[in-house]
C-alpha cells in the first residue's frame, strides 16, 4: 500500500513544483499531511472572511433603493437566479471596473461605482453595527436636538422664511426629524441632493431630496471643476396600477441643472431631451477638493467596527465552548473507572433529546463522595482566553475616526469631571463646525426661496416690494440661521453674562441692542420661536 502512495506522490510532484521541492528537501508523507491541514485551516479562515464580506455586499445591495445600481432581481422574488447572477457580477466589478476615476493633473477620485458601494456598506453598518450607529446618532442629536431658527430683520421676508422652513409643505425636508436624517446621511452617503420645485406664479418653493444612489453623474464647468453644471439622475420609477393593484418599475432618466450655475450657459437639450425645470442644490462632505461626489464620513469607521465585531464574536465563541465543561475529574482507576464516571455524569437528554431526563444534575448543596484516587474540581476558565476589554484599542480607532470621545461609546470608566471638561471644547467645536455648514446650506436655500418670491408676479415679496418703491439694493433683508448653545451651561451665569453684555454693568448699552439681548435671554431660557 505504501508503494502505491509513493507512486501517486511522485506523480503529483511532477505537476506541482512546490510539492517536488518539499520532497527534495526531505519531506515525508506525514509532513505533507500536516502541510495540507495547515493549508486547509488557512483557506477555511480566508473563506470565512470572504463569505462574511460577500454577505455584507448582499445585504447592502438589498438597500440600493431606486438608484442606478438597482438590480431588477432585487425587486422580484420570482427571479432569484437573476439576483444571484447580478450579485456575482457586482462582486467581480470591484476588480474589473476599479475604484478610482482618473482625472487631469494626476488627481484621483473614487469612481461612481466605488462611491456607490461605500454608501451601501455605510448604510448597512449604520443599521447593524452598534458602534457606527452610536457615532452617527450622536451627531444628529447634537446638531439638531435643540432645534434651529431662521429669521430676517424684514417682517415680510420673515413670513416667507417661516412658510419655507416651518410650513407643512416642506415638513418632509425641514422638520427636525427630517434634518436629523439629513445629518445622518452625511455619514452614510456623504451627499445630500436638495431639489427645488417652484411655482412660477406665486414663487412658492417646495424643497425635496433625491437619494444619492440615483445620481449617476455630475457634470462640472469645463473651465472650473469646482463649479457644478448638470446632474444626471437615473433611477427606477414606481408605477402603481389602482385597477389591477400591481406595482411595476419603469426606468427614469433625466438631467437637472445645478442651482448655482448661470442658466444662460446651460445647454437647452441633453441627449435630445430638455432639462428639468427644478434645479438641484448639492451638499457634500467627506471628500477632497473638486471631487464630484462626497465620501461618507463613516467610511474610516467600517473596517475597525468590523474588526471589533469579529473580536467579540471569537471571544463569545470561545467562552461558549468553555461553558460546556463544568467539572474537571481525575481518577487512577483506569478505563473502567473512566467509563463509570462518564456514565455517572452523562445526561440522558444527550441521546436524542426527546426522552425524559433520568440522570439530572445534582441539586444545590449536593456533595461528591468517592474513594481514594478520584478527584473532582470546578473547571477553571479564568485566563483561558482574552477578555472583551482587550479590544479597547480597536474601539479607540472607531472613536478617532468619528471624532467623538471614548466615553461616548459606553466606557464611563475612562471619564472623570476633569476629562469631561477638557473634552467639552473639542467636541463643541466639532458640532459648531457642522452647524456652520448647515447655516450655509439653509441660508442659501432660504435666499433662493426669497428671490423666487421677489420675482414671481403673485409672490408675497413681489407685492411687498411694490409698496416700497424707495427701497434700495443695499436694503436687501438679511437671513440669519441660528442654533441654541451646544452645551447647557449654568443658566444663571449665562443670563448674567448676557445682561452684562447688554448693559455694561449699568453703563449705557453700546454693543447689543435691546431686541437682540431679549432674544438671547429667551433663547437661553429655552423659549421656542422667541
Amino acid at each position: 500500500m505504501n508503494w502505491i502512495k509513493g507512486v501517486l506522490l511522485r506523480l503529483a510532484a511532477k505537476f506541482n513544483p512546490q510539492l517536488a521541492r518539499m520532497l527534495r528537501e526531505g519531506g515525508t508523507l506525514d509532513r505533507l499531511t500536516n502541510e495540507l491541514a495547515l493549508h486547509r485551516e488557512r483557506r477555511s479562515s480566508e473563506n470565512r472572511e470572504i463569505l462574511s464580506r460577500l454577505d455584507e455586499v448582499r445585504q447592502a445591495q438589498a438597500m440600493s433603493g431606486a438608484g442606478p445600481m438597482l438590480l431588477e432581481g432585487a425587486r422580484s422574488s420570482e427571479k432569484p437566479g437573476v439576483f444571484r447572477e447580478a450579485i456575482a457580477e457586482l462582486e467581480l466589478a470591484l476588480e474589473d471596473r476599479g475604484w478610482k476615476r482618473e482625472q487631469a493633473l494626476a488627481a484621483t477620485e473614487f469612481s461612481r461605482y466605488g462611491i456607490q458601494q461605500i454608501m451601501l456598506i455605510a448604510r448597512l453598518y449604520k443599521i447593524k453595527n452598534p458602534l457606527v450607529r452610536r457615532a452617527i446618532e450622536i451627531s444628529g442629536l447634537y446638531v439638531w436636538g435643540r432645534g434651529y431658527e431662521v429669521t430676517s430683520d424684514d417682517p415680510d421676508t420673515n413670513d416667507v422664511l417661516k412658510e419655507v422652513f416651518y410650513g407643512q409643505d416642506n415638513a418632509p425636508t425641514f422638520a427636525i426629524s427630517a434634518l436629523i436624517q439629513h445629518q445622518e446621511a452625511t455619514w452614510t452617503d456623504g451627499n445630500i441632493f436638495f431639489v427645488a420645485f417652484t411655482d412660477e406664479k406665486t414663487g412658492q418653493v417646495i424643497w425635496r431630496t433625491i437619494d444619492p444612489t440615483e445620481i449617476a453623474e455630475i457634470v462640472t464647468d469645463p473651465d472650473d471643476g469646482a463649479i457644478e453644471m448638470l446632474f444626471h439622475r437615473h433611477w427606477s420609477r414606481q408605477v402603481f396600477n389602482p385597477v389591477t393593484g400591481v406595482t411595476k418599475w419603469s426606468p427614469g432618466d433625466e438631467w437637472y441643472p445645478a442651482i448655482q450655475y448661470d442658466p444662460a450657459k446651460l445647454p437647452k437639450l441633453v441627449k435630445g431631451k430638455p432639462l428639468q425645470a427644478s434645479p438641484i442644490y448639492h451638499c457634500k462632505v467627506g471628500g477632497l477638493p473638486k471631487w464630484h461626489f462626497g465620501c461618507p464620513k463613516a467610511y474610516p469607521l467600517i473596517d475597525w467596527a468590523r474588526a471589533i465585531r469579529r473580536f467579540l464574536e471569537n471571544w463569545a465563541t470561545i467562552t461558549d465552548a468553555l461553558a460546556f465543561f463544568a467539572w474537571n475529574v481525575e481518577t487512577v482507576g483506569g478505563a473502567p473507572a473512566i467509563a463509570a464516571l462518564k456514565q455517572t455524569f452523562a445526561t440522558t437528554l444527550a441521546n436524542d433529546g426527546t426522552q425524559i431526563e433520568t440522570n439530572p444534575t445534582p441539586t444545590s448543596g449536593a456533595a461528591w463522595i468517592s474513594g481514594p484516587g478520584n478527584k473532582i474540581t470546578p473547571m477553571k476558565t479564568a485566563g483561558m482566553t482574552t477578555g472583551p476589554e482587550e479590544c479597547r484599542r480597536l474601539v479607540l480607532m472607531v472613536a478617532s475616526g468619528s471624532g467623538w470621545p471614548e466615553t461616548f461609546f459606553g466606557d464611563a470608566s475612562t471619564g472623570s469631571l476633569a476629562t469631561a471638561q477638557s473634552l467639552d471644547r473639542p467636541t463643541e467645536l466639532k458640532i459648531l463646525s457642522e452647524q456652520e455648514c448647515w447655516k450655509e446650506w439653509i441660508g442659501y436655500m432660504g435666499q433662493y426661496s426669497v428671490d423666487r418670491s421677489l420675482k414671481a408676479p403673485q409672490g408675497r415679496l413681489y407685492e411687498a416690494a411694490k409698496k416700497k418703491p424707495t427701497a434700495k439694493q443695499a436694503d436687501k433683508p438679511t437671513i440669519k440661521v441660528s442654533f441654541p448653545a451646544v452645551l447647557e451651561h449654568d443658566i444663571s451665569k449665562m443670563v448674567s453674562a448676557i445682561v452684562e453684555a447688554a448693559t455694561l454693568n449699568g453703563f449705557e448699552p453700546t454693543g447689543i441692542d435691546e431686541r437682540t439681548a431679549v432674544g438671547l435671554l429667551l433663547s437661553e431660557l429655552g423659549v421656542d420661536d422667541w
